[in-house]
């Protein structure tokens, strides 16, 4: 677990605060996934293993709602919103 979210989690216990973490391993995920724009097959293989509605929506807004920066050395740019439809580690 990296530094930062070591301390976030202590704080959290620290402040009796619920705490939820994602960790995605998105190695090959580019090349396993269909690029359907839609991705509504995504949503129905998580419906047919019984995933919770509240589950794939929180999926759907990891999706569609990821920003990055770029990094160099200590320099980094500002946010910018990922706009590819499948991330690829």
């Amino acid at each position: 677990m990296t530094f930062a979210a070591r301390q976030l989690q202590e704080k959290c216990r620290e402040q009796n605060r619920d705490l939820y973490t994602t960790f995605m391993d998105l190695t090959k995920a580019f090349d396993i996934v269909s690029r359907d724009v839609s991705c509504e097959g995504h949503w129905r293989v998580m419906v047919k293993f019984g995933c919770t509605g509240k589950f794939i929506s929180m999926v759907h807004q990891l999706q569609n709602s990821m920003f990055a920066r770029v990094v160099d050395d200590e320099d980094s740019s500002k946010a910018f919103p990922l706009t590819n439809r499948v991330k690829q580690g």
